[in-house]
């Protein structure tokens, strides 16, 4: 989801956020993006819109019936999501953050592997150093990410008293998740880099 900003007129909320360089905008998907706002704190949808594109660029119009952000949540979603999926309130926003850290622990994870098995494949001394050094920063930085990630259930259970058995099972996971870069990661076989991760590395 790109960088929205958000402008309040009377009756109206615009979004407005540029596409990643990454995103084709005449794709399909891109065209039939749809813009919601929910209800900050119950995560009620209170309005649907379908966006457009220009310039690279990706923006809607919403009528929620406020026009003060600060009492919305705002999503981007596919036009084939169901809306009764969607969970905009406090704690699905909390869970979105979550998954993110998840997310961005585990190609770190992956990375810091490629280096390491790329550093294998080469014959220069200095390359092979800074490869190995690179590949410990990089898990190190996993490692981070993983207790940032493990500590989020946790705050977001202090505001269910720990009675959400949802949020519960939730937590656990990410815990289990976060004792994997404790481990080095693998450099071989089916569990190790793949050849896109490691020419990410830049190996030749």
């Amino acid at each position: 989801m790109p960088d929205l900003v958000i402008t309040a007129t009377e009756g109206a909320i615009s979004l407005r956020g540029p596409l990643r360089e990454d995103v084709i905008p005449d794709t399909i998907e891109i065209q039939e993006t749809l813009a919601v706002a929910a209800d900050a704190s119950t995560g009620t949808i209170l309005a649907v819109s379908p966006c457009t594109v220009s310039s690279d660029v990706i923006s809607a119009e919403l009528y929620p019936g406020t026009n003060d952000p600060a009492e919305l949540r705002f999503a981007l979603i596919s036009a084939d999501t169901p809306l009764e999926a969607l969970r905009l309130d406090w704690l699905g926003v909390g869970l979105t953050l979550v998954d993110r850290y998840c997310r961005y622990a585990w190609s770190l994870y992956r990375e810091s592997g490629a280096l390491l098995a790329s550093a294998a494949l080469t014959d220069d001394e200095a390359e092979l150093a800074w490869r190995q050094a690179q590949s410990h920063t990089t898990r190190t930085r996993t490692i981070a990410a993983a207790r940032v990630a493990v500590g989020q259930p946790r705050m977001l259970g202090e505001r269910t008293d720990g009675t959400d058995e949802a949020l519960v099972r939730y937590s656990d996971a990410v815990g289990e998740f976060s004792r994997i870069p404790l481990e080095a990661p693998e450099t071989g076989g089916p569990s190790g880099p793949t050849l896109t991760e490691l020419l990410a590395t830049g190996m030749s």
